[in-house]
């Protein structure tokens, strides 16, 4: 299926939206997917965040009014068990999305339930930014999170589940994360997080297929667990899923990386460049052929697809292929442990205050059970200092890392 790439192109697939509280259900000129899926909420009283294409028309005297009379907006709608729109979000972070517009001012959305949580929505590139997300933790205290993605994975580092769940346990919030599926073009990944308690549910599919994640859900409070929580599990539709090869991925150069090879028992690097510092002291041991790891670090601006242009500071731990640099942001095989880590630490320090988030991800591109690895992230004086370890690793993950952006 071809996507649409003008605007004229893309508007018979957009929709007007009812204003917050109209129910389209009841609305005889609503546009008729919004009245089947008010309807069916309101049927089966349930709450559904849906993400669509929006078309708001504008005028003239609005100065930003594109010329064809219309703003098309990337757009999350909240309807309650009545079938009420309750909350609207409009994509702050647009991500090779040159045709759509971005609202004048950012949006923070959420809506309350009758169960007593309080959700927040945003829209897959949002992770990446503090705009709406640290508005809606730091000044709103939401601990529970909706989020639509058609995530575009990279290795080593930016992989839909790895990011999600490293954004949740950064956060020690919920988030509900939802993925459109089309893995040949690098877009999957959907599950269900739990803060610091780590994934309850995960998928990664190997084609074009529809699955429902299900799940029980503690509300919880940000901060009221250590890092080193018991995880939790409660009775599920689904099992994690294992990953299937036929998934594509983008493939992060790390030429200009630091790196040094883990091949003695003791392995370190130390990196300090435009006032962040990186320190990585792994012990190993290696009992045959397999992937090669690389303890690495870099700090510089990047760019997202030639969209966004960002600064970036990592420190971590990652397998290669093979002993080339150019193959570190490739998939390695994995067919038996041949590297045991028996202890892995990672400190950071910067003098940037970006986001920050524990980047795990295993063979089966998965990230970590909560209990395998500890995290902290602390401002000290006029620095941001950040921890991440673990205690015990076999050689089945891909990345293990400290991952700094904004």
């Amino acid at each position: 299926v071809a996507i649409p790439t003008v605007r004229a192109e893309i508007f018979p697939y957009l929709m007007e939206v009812p204003e917050v509280g109209s129910n389209p259900c009841d609305l005889p000129n609503s546009h008729q997917a919004l009245k089947m899926l008010s309807c069916a909420v309101k049927k089966y009283e349930i709450y559904v965040v849906v993400n669509l294409s929006e078309l708001a028309h504008c005028t003239e005297t609005d100065s930003d009014c594109p010329s064809d009379g219309s703003f098309f907006y990337n757009t999350n709608i909240a309807f309650n068990k009545s079938g009420h729109i309750v909350s609207r979000y409009r994509k702050t972070n647009l991500f090779i999305e040159p045709e759509f517009n971005v609202p004048k001012i950012p949006e923070h959305s959420w809506f309350d339930t009758d169960f007593g949580v309080r959700f927040g929505m945003f829209i897959c590139f949002d992770i990446l930014f503090k705009e709406p997300t640290v508005d809606l933790l730091d000044k709103q205290n939401i601990t529970d999170f909706v989020y639509p993605t058609a995530w575009f994975s990279e290795l080593p580092f930016l992989t839909a589940i790895s990011v999600q769940a490293g954004w949740a346990h950064a956060n020690d919030v919920n988030l509900l994360a939802a993925g459109y599926n089309n893995p040949t073009n690098k877009n999957t990944g959907s599950g269900i997080y739990q803060g610091r308690d780590g994934q309850i549910v995960a998928y990664m599919a190997n084609d074009r297929s529809t699955k429902l994640l299900t799940s029980r859900v503690n509300s919880r409070q940000r901060g009221s667990l250590p890092s080193h929580s018991e995880q939790i599990t409660f009775p599920s539709d689904e099992t994690v899923q294992d990953l299937k090869s036929e998934i594509n991925f983008f493939h992060y150069n790390l030429e200009n990386f630091t790196t040094v090879i883990a091949s003695e028992p003791d392995a370190k690097l130390e990196y300090n460049n435009e006032g962040f510092s990186c320190k990585i002291s792994a012990q190993l041991s290696i009992t045959g052929d397999g992937p090669t790891y690389r303890l690495v670090a870099w700090s510089g601006v990047r760019s997202y697809a030639e969209v966004r242009s960002v600064h970036l500071e990592v420190c971590g731990v990652i397998a290669c292929p093979d002993r080339q640099l150019s193959s570190c942001g490739y998939k390695p095989e994995f067919h038996a442990p041949h590297t045991d880590f028996s202890r892995i630490a990672i400190e950071t320090v910067s003098n940037r205050s970006l986001l920050s988030y524990p980047i795990t991800l295993t063979s089966e591109l998965l990230s970590f059970p909560a209990a395998q690895f500890s995290y902290s992230s602390l401002k000290r004086l006029e620095n941001y200092d950040t921890d991440l370890s673990s205690s015990h690793l076999d050689g089945n993950f891909i990345t293990f890392a400290v991952f700094r952006n904004g």
